[in-house]
């Protein structure tokens, strides 16, 4: 009874006090809003268990190496690991980086991304196609039909759901396949495919590139220590058995499968949540201090209450009752504001982020708003309850009680000081990671990637695809392209800058010591050709670049980076030199040096790089690069890239009626999607900053304001007494920016033991960088006298003989 009354009194409360309504409801709902969108994103991607059979079961497998973590194994690795073990009800392994086949049904090719898995792969994860069946372990024997396990996606797609399709033949890349089953809707892994195809696993100490991932499945009773406890024993057996299979120097790496799929972008994830934080408790001390100012007015109503026999826990009830209704309504129209934001922030989406897809406002998310509406609405409610609680009844009661207001408002000068102090450390955040992004945007990548556009494809067919046959094919389209309008240059490499490639390891010619198993270097390797540093816009820096006197009969030739002549060749010209990729084999022969690329990352120093000519790859690579990685074209044209993609799709399918064109981008567009994850942290941080900035300002205006109508009486003797309005003026703003500095300085304070968080997301930029702490200080101080800035004006306008007359 006594809590419907309280409830009854809080809802009137807030209806006679529309204008405090209106801006507590604003900003609760600003910063409970912004918690539960972000809590959705972090929801989905780091806390939701993943889609498949007893997830916490599923376990990645992957090398420790003396240069940090692999999640890449052979299939020597995979296989004597699978057979030597003894905590896992089942493993499988499928290809690292995914792929891509060229489907042919009707006369409308397409390239769809393929990902070749074990047959072991689906009944791992603990999943079922919705119709057809599962591979079966005959699928994976050498020479058994092809088979492939399609989509939900590409079954509705190309095939209109018709159930028809399971048992038919279909031509992946040139080779019938027989469609056996379609996966279940919603279905997705590491990396998303529209086709299986199983894999065909053989022991083979000859050739077992290490380009696989493995996923396994723990046993019930088998902890995850105890697991990597029995894969390190029978890794070490592995060593001892086969020490070309697993080498000196690697070890086992045994994690769950979700850290695999999330562990890069939690670090960022994290931080943005407890920016969000900061920005709902800058929104609790505002609500608390119009709370406090509130309850000034109230006092006599609360001493009344309190003289009718009211006791202070009655009266802290009440006031409490009143903070959580206000909270309730908040964190209500906090979840519209939140639906509103997490459409937001899908839109921006980086492909970096996992799951995002799978963002909603479940009901994990309403209990996790309802739970921060509940804590909020004690946070801002407590503190100005038990003040208003703390009554004098002699005083309160009496008509002169400004005096009292101004000794109890040591409590709203506190939650100013926090709140300045918490929005400066978020907006010295931001301002290290916008530092940071304009650092990293304004790296030259190696190249000119204006008007260049780029594109895959995949050359094969029925016929064995060689070396000779894929560079005819490129000859032909490079001919046929450049002789259209508009197009300067094209050439094809085995991946783009900012897309991963393969490492080369070598020897230098003439220094390698016969007892030595260790190679000498280590570099990016590309396959290239003629063209391609035409096309791309890479400088040559010395010697000459690959021409038509190199070809498939000539000496085998490379071409390296500036980064590679620097760290093998500091003292001497690299042009003449060999490079020995091969062991056994003749050393390729350096032509040429050109300027460093990117090719990693915008923000990684340009590692080492080998260019190797298309035309001069043995078949076996050219067969290896074709099952892996389709073929990268760059194109550079004389005006906008993007118009011409029709141009090339049709002089393509001129050549080969089955070859379908992907991927068509502008290079512009790749170099900004590499940015896209640091984009998105730091508008996300900076907006949240920009939130806080504003929180606390608006918490400066209405202590300043409450202070003048507070200190009116005080403000006019002053002027009957002689003083100017500039005093006055001089009196507010210097509160108000004594308030504001001792923030900064306890925000500052904090920032420097926070900062460091940022270390991982930073370029080129120190966490305590002393020019980002002292302009962000100072725009903070700044801001905060803006704020103060109205108070003062209206103090300056105060009439003493009002003033005096009102007392």
């Amino acid at each position: 009874m006594r809590w419907t009354q309280d409830l009854r009194q809080a809802v009137r409360m807030m209806i006679k006090h529309r204008g405090f309504t209106a801006v507590a409801l604003t900003v609760l709902a600003l910063g409970i809003g912004a918690n539960s969108a972000l809590f959705s994103v972090l929801d989905s991607v780091l806390l939701k268990p993943l889609p498949y059979h007893e997830p916490d079961r599923l376990v990645q497998l992957g090398r420790q190496l003396p240069m940090g973590r692999s999640d890449a194994v052979s299939i020597n690795q995979f296989l004597y690991w699978r057979d030597h073990q003894h905590s896992f009800d089942g493993m499988a392994t499928y290809e690292g980086r995914g792929g891509g086949l060229n489907l042919v049904d009707g006369d409308r090719p397409e390239r769809v991304t393929s990902l070749s898995v074990s047959t072991s792969f689906f009944s791992v994860l603990g999943v079922q196609p919705q119709i057809g069946r599962d591979f079966s372990a005959e699928d994976g024997v050498e020479g058994a039909p092809s088979v492939a396990m399609i989509s939900d996606g590409l079954w509705r797609r190309r095939f209109g759901a018709s159930p028809a399709v399971v048992g038919r033949t279909i031509r992946l890349s040139g080779e019938e396949h027989t469609v056996i089953g379609v996966m279940a809707r919603g279905f997705d892994f590491v990396n998303s495919a529209d086709v299986w195809t199983p894999l065909t696993l053989t022991f083979d100490l000859e050739n077992s590139p290490a380009v696989y991932y493995t996923v396994v499945r723990l046993r019930p009773e088998v902890t995850l220590d105890a697991a990597h406890a029995d894969m390190q024993a029978v890794t070490e057996a592995l060593r001892n058995d086969y020490p070309t299979v697993m080498r000196d120097g690697e070890e086992i790496s045994v994690r769950p499968l979700l850290d695999q799929m999330v562990g890069n972008v939690r670090p960022a994830l994290l931080i943005l949540l407890g920016a969000v934080g900061l920005v709902l408790l800058i929104a609790c001390a505002n609500v608390a201090n119009l709370l406090l100012a509130r309850s000034a007015g109230r006092r006599r109503e609360i001493a009344l209450r309190a003289s009718l026999g009211a006791s202070r826990v009655q009266i802290v009830r009440q006031l409490l009752v009143e903070s959580l209704l206000l909270a309730l309504v908040g964190g209500g129209l906090g979840l519209l504001v939140s639906r509103m934001g997490i459409g937001l922030l899908v839109s921006f989406k980086p492909s970096s982020l996992p799951r995002l897809d799978t963002v909603t406002l479940d009901g994990s998310v309403i209990a996790f708003t309802f739970a921060v509406t509940v804590l909020t609405g004690v946070l801002f409610g407590l503190v100005p309850a038990l003040q208003a609680s703390r009554i004098d009844l002699h005083e309160a009661l009496k008509d002169g009680t400004a005096g009292a207001s101004l000794r109890r408002g040591w409590a709203r000068s506190i939650l100013v000081v926090s709140e300045m102090a918490l929005a400066l450390v978020l907006a010295i955040g931001a301002a290290l990671l916008l530092h940071s992004l304009v650092k990293v945007t304004a790296l030259h990548p190696g190249y000119d990637y204006q008007q260049v556009l780029t594109m895959k494809m995949s050359p094969g067919g029925s016929e064995e695809l060689t070396t000779a046959r894929l560079t005819h094919f490129v000859d032909q389209v490079v001919e046929r392209l450049e002789a259209q309008p508009g197009i300067e240059a094209a050439a094809t490499t085995s991946a783009l800058p900012l897309q991963h490639g393969l490492m080369t390891l070598f020897d230098v010619e003439g220094r390698a010591h016969p007892d030595s198993t260790e190679r000498q270097g280590r570099a990016q390797w590309r396959l290239v050709s003629e063209d391609f540093f035409r096309a791309m816009g890479i400088p040559l820096l010395a010697g000459r670049g690959f021409a038509e006197q190199d070809h498939a009969d000539s000496s085998a030739v490379i071409v390296v980076n500036e980064a590679l002549a620097d760290q093998y060749f500091p003292d001497e010209d690299p042009v003449g030199r060999g490079l020995i990729q091969s062991p056994g084999e003749p050393a390729d022969r350096i032509i040429g040096v050109v300027g460093n690329v990117r090719e990693l990352a915008l923000d990684r120093a340009p590692a080492p790089t080998v260019y190797t000519l298309d035309s001069q790859a043995p078949d076996d690579v050219t067969a290896f690069l074709a099952n892996l990685f389709p073929v990268s074209w760059v194109i550079r044209t004389s005006g906008d890239p993007l118009i011409y993609g029709p141009v090339v799709r049709d002089e393509i399918l001129a050549i080969d009626p089955e070859q379908p064109v992907s991927s068509l981008r502008s290079m512009e567009e790749l170099m900004s999607s590499s940015l896209a994850s640091r984009q998105f942290s730091t508008l996300l941080l900076a907006v949240f900053a920009a939130l806080a900035l504003l929180l606390a300002m608006v918490g400066i205006y209405g202590v300043m304001s409450y202070s003048v109508s507070q200190r009116t009486r005080e403000i006019g003797i002053r002027q009957a007494l002689g003083a100017t309005g500039r005093s006055a003026l001089r009196l507010i703003l210097g509160q108000g920016i004594k308030l504001a500095v001792v923030g900064v300085g306890v925000g500052v304070l904090a920032a420097l033991g926070l900062s460091r968080f940022l270390t991982s997301q930073l370029y080129d930029t120190a966490p305590t960088s002393p020019a980002i702490f002292i302009l962000t200080s100072l725009a903070a101080v700044l801001a905060a006298a803006a704020a103060s800035l109205v108070p003062a004006m209206r103090a300056t306008r105060v009439d003493p003989i009002d003033a005096l007359r009102n007392e």
